[in-house]
């Protein structure tokens, strides 16, 4: 009996398996049936030909499309001209890059206001047309980095120069990154004394990075008298030159910091007689105290001129006495 069983029990349990096969394999058809039609449509879309855009009625669409130099669509301005003939354009007004703009058919010219401005010349635009013109990237990054005298991010004034001419192009600072057309250029670093960099290259979708470090120190020329006590108050004039030579790098006063760029200097003193200490040298990150000898008669106001004494005033002279003569009877 046992054995009997068994044997109903196992074909049961066969049955059962053989219908849970039976559904799963219906189910998983029925899935893959409702996603054909899903990709034959993504297909049909993807195979679909792009809508035609529609301008007014004898007009045209114009798209100039720029990336800047992180390789993203380029938030600039532009102008837009229109082309009389081969010397001259007349000015349309503003114009949205990376959007189709309607316009009349013609030539245009389009001006990129990027540093410097670049002006793109005999762009053809026709009626019932878009016409794309992809320029790409057409900037670099230019980003200066230093440090002042205290170890610390400092902002120094930029300028930035065209090579040739000399002309200036943009102003701007250090440690702030400057989009730039790519191109060469000069640059001036507003530091005591300045620095120029000359033939500075900028090429497109490109960051120029030029890490200056830490290139100055701080001057203090200290005022002491003939005890080596610091003067506080002391505000004599204080020429600092370049050494060996004539050339002014900056005037300040004593006990007053300044932060100069390392180098040999000469620092001449407005003292009386004037004080001139030759060959101080000044290194990048640090303090560099001067003393000077200030002797208290220098500080002191010079003496008033005695008045002088008025003179006594001379005797009137005596009055000549004239004789009238008489009166006759």
């Amino acid at each position: 009996m046992k054995a009997k069983y068994l044997i109903i029990g196992s074909a049961i349990a066969a049955v059962l398996i053989a219908g849970g096969l039976i559904l799963k394999l219906s189910f998983l058809g029925k899935a893959a049936a409702k996603a054909a039609p899903s990709n034959s449509s993504a297909q049909t879309s993807a195979k679909a030909p792009a809508v035609k855009k529609v301008f007014s009625k004898d007009m045209g669409g114009l798209n100039v499309q720029v990336l800047n130099a992180r390789s993203k669509s380029a938030p600039l301005r532009a102008k837009a001209f229109r082309s009389v003939d081969s010397r001259s354009a007349v000015y349309i007004g503003p114009f949205v890059l990376n959007k189709t703009q309607e316009l009349a058919p013609g030539s245009y010219d389009v001006e990129l206001d990027t540093a410097p401005q670049k002006i793109y010349k005999g762009i053809r635009v026709s009626a019932g047309q878009e016409t794309v013109e992809d320029l790409g990237c057409v900037t670099g990054i230019l980003n200066i980095k230093t440090m002042n005298a205290k170890k610390k991010a400092a902002s120094y004034p930029i300028n930035v120069y065209h090579p040739k001419t000399g002309n200036a192009i943009i102003s701007t600072t250090t440690n702030k990154p400057l989009e730039l057309l790519a191109g060469t250029y000069d640059i001036e670093i507003g530091l005591l004394p300045k620095v120029a960099e000359a033939g500075v290259v900028i090429e497109a979708g490109k960051e120029k990075i030029l890490d200056l470090g830490i290139v100055t120190g701080t001057l203090i020329v200290k005022a002491v008298d003939e005890k080596g006590i610091e003067i506080k108050d002391a505000r004599q004039p204080v020429k600092v030159k370049k050494a060996g030579t004539n050339e002014l790098i900056v005037s300040t006063k004593v006990n007053k910091p300044v932060e100069i760029k390392q180098g040999t200097y000469d620092i001449e003193i407005g003292t009386v007689p004037p004080q001139i200490n030759k060959d101080v040298k000044v290194k990048p990150g640090e303090d560099k105290v001067v003393e000077v000898a200030i002797h208290t008669s220098s500080q002191a106001k010079a003496p008033a001129a005695p008045s002088q004494a008025k003179a006594p005033a001379a005797p009137a002279a005596p009055l000549s006495k004239i004789a009238l003569p008489a009166k006759g009877r």
